[in-house]
């Protein structure tokens, strides 16, 4: 066996290596065009080394002409994949161009197969089949010409890249790029020289070039070398990829199994909100109260049954009302029962802000739009899109925004502090103010069609002192939320304390209620409120502070320490009977309120005669 034959043998599986790993590359689905092209390639490269390796160790005619035509084939086809490789790396269209290159290439192997059409005697192909005779055949000249062909029509798109990147000084294209990030230069020639080389021979000593004598091995043993190079350059990097892969597999499984737990604990934990809510909403439907709304006044009750009717449309509220009444739970409630209710409440207190803050509050603003604008913010109409934007004292909002709050009332839509384009928004927006805004429009410190803007459904919401029957009620409910929060067991208010709570004008309204009862719980020593738990400012007020201090705090205490039979027996009753007259005689909310079955509380209003109305008297 000559040394001739041993570059053919070494680069044949090197370049038919590089082919499995090119195109395993391009069926994972990174660049799978050029590195098709270039596995097609490197394949057409194994194939004509092996054709030469089959040249050098054959012996017979046929033999010798058999592998003749390997290599040829190789040839041929060697010229389209050069060009779908260039049309690829610099993504240029290619189906028409490559069908009529492969339509051409397909014409040759067919004249190939043929043996009369084929004018290549055996011995043309003398000793060993390398050296060329000094008359080659049609088809072997014809096939040159059309591998040069290809290679020119390659190198084109390849050099007008190279070209108008340094001159533009612009990137490469991206799949040229990216594959050379990948694989590096020395891949990539070793690649395409290695299946170009021969053909490339060939044409040089058709034109006399260089020596007929030169064996086409020796002028493909340095790019075989290449080929070497990228093979053992590739393989190490496989490896670490299919190592960091596994790594990244393993990262991935905990952080799933992770999640996972996460997943389970999240479900456990709204599973357990979820009861907390439902017991809630059961207590607040056993009280006969509706969402955040509490008390049963007859002006609550008008006001409920005006929430429903508006809840479903889209109008416009306006909530007037002194400070403290709860207009805000009112909008919450508003925004519960409309068709917005799985969209964002957000609530923002236009008098609380100076002009500047409280505009880019509002609509948002762009980076630069003033000192501290850093980057750019949606204002919240943007963030409340689709739900229902509660503005509180909007009596007091500057002029300047009272005309861009007008303009998103009618275009709906709002422009940016900095800015000048506009931005659709869809939201049900619910004003509130403590002024009186008709006195402000004639003053002309309300703008008048922002007022009719805004007062489409007008609701007045009138103060604590007005709605006496609310304050036992709200107590309760103020009561059990704070003593929950707290974690105390208070479960009442004496007599005593709920008179003075009846006694005070509340100036404060709701606001001051729930503070007075907060404070209350958290100084109460016993089971229910006494005169002495209520702030004492209350207390000066209604001329309720000696008796705290003393003969009435005497009373309470000795009542509750059960000095005689008779006094705890008024007390349970005057208690009983004020717990079922807050909550309209609801016998399961009252037991359950005072801790004690419904059967024990039937015996109870039996020994003490106590009747419902509508109720026969108790044999």
């Amino acid at each position: 066996m000559s040394w001739q034959v041993i570059p053919a043998l070494v680069g044949a599986p090197l370049c038919a290596f590089l082919a499995v790993l090119f195109l395993a590359t391009a069926a994972k689905g990174f660049r799978p065009k050029p590195y098709g092209a270039l596995g097609w390639l490197a394949l057409l490269g194994a194939v004509q080394l092996a054709g030469y390796a089959w040249l050098r160790l054959a012996g017979a005619d046929e033999a010798i002409l058999a592998a003749s035509r390997i290599v040829t084939a190789g040839t041929i086809l060697m010229g389209p994949g050069w060009v779908q490789l260039a049309l690829s790396f610099t993504e240029r269209p290619l189906k028409k161009t490559l069908t009529i290159l492969y339509g051409i290439a397909a014409l040759f192997l067919a004249l190939l197969a043929t043996p009369w059409l084929v004018v290549m005697p055996i011995a043309y192909f003398g000793k060993l089949g390398i050296e060329r005779q000094a008359s080659p055949g049609p088809l072997y000249l014809s096939h040159l010409v059309f591998f040069s062909v290809c290679i020119v029509l390659g190198l084109v798109p390849i050099v007008e890249s190279l070209r108008r990147a340094r001159r533009e000084n612009s990137a490469l294209p991206a799949p040229l790029a990216d594959t050379l990030a990948e694989e590096g230069v020395p891949v990539i020639l070793a690649t395409v020289g290695t299946a170009s080389v021969v053909g490339l021979v060939d044409l040089l000593q058709l034109l006399g070039v260089i020596s007929f004598s030169l064996p086409v091995e020796l002028g493909a043993l340095l790019l075989i070398a290449g080929s070497a190079y990228a093979t053992v350059q590739r393989f190490p990097r496989l490896l670490l990829r299919v190592e960091a892969q596994l790594s990244e597999l393993t990262r991935l499984n905990q952080d799933l199994e992770k999640r996972n737990e996460e997943i389970g604990d999240l479900a456990r934990r709204n599973e357990q909100l979820l009861g907390e809510e439902i017991r809630y909403l059961k207590t607040e439907l056993a009280a006969g109260q509706t969402g955040d709304l509490v008390g049963n006044s007859e002006p609550m009750r008008r006001i409920g049954a005006l929430l429903a009717k508006v809840a479903p449309q889209e109008a416009t509220v306006l909530l007037l009302g002194e400070t403290g009444v709860g207009k805000e739970k009112i909008a919450r409630e508003l925004h519960r029962l409309s068709a917005r209710s799985q969209k964002g409440f957000f609530a923002v207190n236009a008098g609380a802000l100076p002009e500047t803050l409280l505009e880019s509050e509002l609509f948002g603003h762009v980076r630069g739009a003033f000192t501290g604008a850093v980057r750019e913010r949606p204002g919240i109409f943007q963030a409340a899109s689709g739900g229902t934007l509660f503005l509180d004292e909007v009596g007091d909002m500057p002029p300047a925004l009272q005309v861009k709050l007008l303009r998103v009332l009618q275009e709906r839509e709002v422009v940016p502090l900095g800015s000048e384009r506009t931005i659709a928004v869809d939201v049900r927006v619910v004003a509130a103010t403590h002024r009186d805004l008709t006195a402000h429009v004639a003053a002309g410190k309300f703008r008048e069609d922002l007022y009719y803007r805004l007062n489409v459904v007008s609701i007045a919401v009138p103060p604590l002192r007005g709605r006496s029957d609310d304050i036992p009620v709200l107590a309760l409910h103020f009561l059990k939320e704070h003593a929950t929060r707290q974690k105390k067991d208070v479960k009442g208010i004496s007599e005593a304390a709920e008179r003075a709570l009846l006694a005070h004008s509340w100036p404060g309204n709701v606001r001051e209620l729930e503070n007075a009862i907060e404070r209350a719980v958290t100084l109460c020593e016993a089971d229910v409120i006494r005169l002495r738990d209520l702030p004492p400012s209350l207390l000066e007020k209604t001329g309720l502070a000696s008796q705290a201090a003393g003969a009435g705090a005497s009373q309470e205490k000795a009542a509750s320490e059960g000095s005689a039979e008779t006094t705890l027996d008024a007390l349970e009753r005057a208690h009983i009977l004020r717990v079922l007259e807050c909550y309209n005689w609801e016998r399961g909310k009252v037991s359950e309120l005072l801790g004690i079955s419904p059967s024990t509380l039937y015996r109870k209003l039996k020994r003490y005669g106590i009747e419902g109305p509508g109720e026969e008297p108790q044999g």
